[in-house]
C-alpha cells in the first residue's frame, strides 16, 4: 500500500529562468545496527544484495539493519 501511494506522487521540478532544472531524488540507504541479527543471506555484508533487496524487492525490515530513505537535491544546468 505504501508503495502504491509513493508511486502516485508526482516528482517536483523547479525550472529556472535560464533553463536550469532542480529536483529532489529519493534513495534508500541503511546502517548496520546489530550485525549479529542480520540474516546470513545478507552477510559478508553484501551491500549489493542488501541494496537489491531494498530497491528492487521492496524489503524494508532486515534484522540488524536500519533502512531509511534519504533525499538529495540535483540541479541540471543548461550548457
Amino acid at each position: 500500500m505504501i508503495r502504491e501511494a509513493a508511486a502516485c506522487l508526482e516528482p517536483v521540478y523547479i525550472r529556472g529562468d535560464y533553463g536550469a532544472t532542480a529536483y529532489v531524488t529519493h534513495s534508500w540507504n541503511f546502517d548496520i545496527v546489530d550485525l549479529n541479527q542480520v540474516p546470513r543471506c545478507y552477510l559478508t555484508l553484501n551491500t549489493d544484495r542488501v541494496r537489491t533487496a531494498i530497491i528492487k524487492e521492496g524489503v524494508r525490515d532486515i534484522p540488524g539493519i536500519n533502512i531509511f530513505q534519504t533525499e538529495s537535491l540535483r540541479v541540471r544546468g543548461v550548457a
